[in-house]
């Protein structure tokens, strides 16, 4: 009865509610098995008023596009009893979206389970995604004459993959090469390679294969991806991040750590993680990085918003300026006197007597 017409099993998949409802516990499957006792069935593919409405927003689409039940530990399962019970696995309108839904939103896992209960793979991404070699190599086999067909993923939105046949197109290959990383498909990955596609593709908003494998923690395919030339220094045009900014934000703290043994590094992510010992390594290096990236000065104006005081002494001992401004017209010492940082006021006041702390 409210707004959004969610049934149940949209507060069950923890997604299109309200955010104080989208609490998924890790009984969530028994939950599941009650409802749909009790009639949820009729219901399974229930479409609402989030996201637009239609095959967009039924419970299975909820589900595999939300980060609660996978956090929980239970999305692949309650993919399984969804299905059980009757949800289009292909989508209320036959078009595959739950399946590149789950991939879209970086749920492999969801995407094997849907692929499980029956879901179509219809497009060479898809294939590489859930492991299926066989299809891969189906795919890439310009005698099979196999279609790919057309197929785009959300999150983020980017234009569709058109239908192809061998030789495919290069963003498709790409896109395929990413999947497959995403997921710990390195098999898939070494046949793509071998076969040239651009380990530094990114079709989607510059999301690399290296991005998405630190994301998961797959370290196996980052070691892979590394071999054969990737850059972990290359920052995507979603979120400006570059391989050790996607492992952080994934929680992947081994993957963190070894990719900082790496010799090619970008300073921001070694300042944003407090690395002291590697920014002075860098900075011995080359003194120029102390105003990275390219003289705009990022890293001391983020060690100023972050109030890390050994970082910005760090910095300003290789010469950065503290008078350069972003393209707000904020210096570092701006950002100090956001956050009331008397000690970090007057460090930087002291190296740039010209500004003042009022």
């Amino acid at each position: 009865t409210r707004r959004h017409g969610c049934v149940l099993l949209h507060y069950l998949a923890g997604n299109g509610v309200e955010d104080e409802h989208q609490i998924v516990p890790a009984n969530a499957p028994e939950s599941a098995s009650v409802l749909f006792d009790a009639g949820a069935d009729q219901v399974v593919d229930a479409t609402t008023n989030i996201y637009g409405g239609g095959g967009g927003s039924t419970p299975l689409v909820a589900l595999v596009s939300s980060v609660h039940p996978h956090e929980a530990g239970v999305q692949a399962e309650l993919v399984q009893l969804f299905c059980e019970a009757g949800a289009a696995v292909n989508g209320i309108d036959d078009d595959c979206l739950p399946i590149s839904t789950a991939l879209g939103f970086r749920y492999p896992k969801a995407a094997a389970a849907l692929a499980a209960c029956g879901a179509k793979i219809d497009n060479l991404p898809v294939a590489a995604g859930i492991g299926r070699l066989d299809l891969v190599d189906s795919y890439l086999d310009e005698s099979s004459k196999l279609v790919s067909r057309d197929c785009h993923f959300p999150n983020p939105q980017h234009d569709r993959f058109p239908q192809s046949v061998a030789p495919h197109p290069a963003a498709t290959l790409q896109q395929t090469l990413v999947f497959a990383c995403m997921s710990g498909h390195t098999t898939i990955a070494q046949r793509l390679l071998d076969q040239g596609v651009d380990v530094n593709g990114g079709p989607r908003q510059g999301i690399t294969a290296l991005h998405e494998c630190c994301y998961q923690g797959q370290a196996e395919a980052a070691h892979l991806l590394l071999q054969h030339g990737a850059d972990p220094t290359i920052r995507d045009e979603m979120w400006n991040s570059t391989a050790i900014g996607w492992a952080d934000g994934g929680k992947q703290t081994a993957l963190i750590e070894w990719l900082f043994e790496n010799p090619r590094l970008d300073i921001l992510d070694a300042v944003e993680l407090q690395r002291y010992g590697t920014v002075r390594r860098l900075l011995q290096a080359d003194p120029d990085l102390a105003n990275a990236p390219d003289g705009q000065g990022v890293a001391l104006r983020y060690a100023a918003f972050k109030g890390d005081m050994p970082m910005a002494k760090l910095l300003l001992e290789f010469n950065a300026d503290p008078a350069l401004r972003n393209e707000s017209g904020f210096s570092a010492l701006d950002y100090a006197k956001r956050s009331g940082n008397k000690a970090m006021i007057d460090l930087l006041i002291t190296q740039n007597p010209t500004e003042t702390g009022e």
